[in-house]
Order: structure tokens, then sequence, then C-alpha cells
């Protein structure tokens, strides 16, 4: 079946939106994982950004500065993403 990003995404963010931390984490890695497939880096750091959020707000700092990690190196090999550099540098400080 056809399976897009933005819903995994848009789902995730609806239970992030609710707490409901494990689900929200469980979406937005499936939808990470199609945006790897598809190689759309611009969704690929979307999804991070919502990990990072859920894992702050679930309490888990070091999984969100584990994601943040991955951002910044994601961001590295991409030209022009200067918002998404800052975004990453501003997460892990």
């Amino acid at each position: 079946g056809l399976e897009i990003c933005d819903i995994y995404m848009g789902l995730g963010a609806i239970d992030l939106h609710k707490a409901n931390y494990d689900a929200a984490r469980s979406l937005l890695q499936q939808a990470l994982q199609l945006a790897q497939r598809d190689r759309d880096r611009w969704r690929e750091c979307n999804c991070l950004t919502g990990l990072i959020m859920t894992e702050l707000e679930a309490g888990d700092a070091i999984a969100a500065l584990a994601y943040c990690e991955t951002m910044t190196n994601l961001v590295a090999q991409i030209e022009g993403k200067e918002s998404e550099s800052g975004v990453a540098a501003a997460l892990i400080a």
C-alpha cells in the first residue's frame, strides 16, 4: 500500500499534543524511516524535530540529545538549511 510520511508525522504530532508519548514516538519514527527511504531531507528534519520535542516532553533529555545530534549531522549535509541548523543548535544548548 501507499505509505506517506506526512500521515505518520501528522498523527505523531496529534499524539504528542495529547501527551501520548509512546504512540507519538512510534509514529514519528515511522515517518522518519519513510522520509529516509525517500531521501527527503526536509521531512527528515521535521520528523527529527518532532522526535526531539517528544523526548523532551516525555522527560528523556538523553534521547532528545541523540536526535539533536542526528539532526545536526543531517543538516550539515544540506546546503541552504540555516534555519534547521539553528533549530538543532538551539535544542542541543
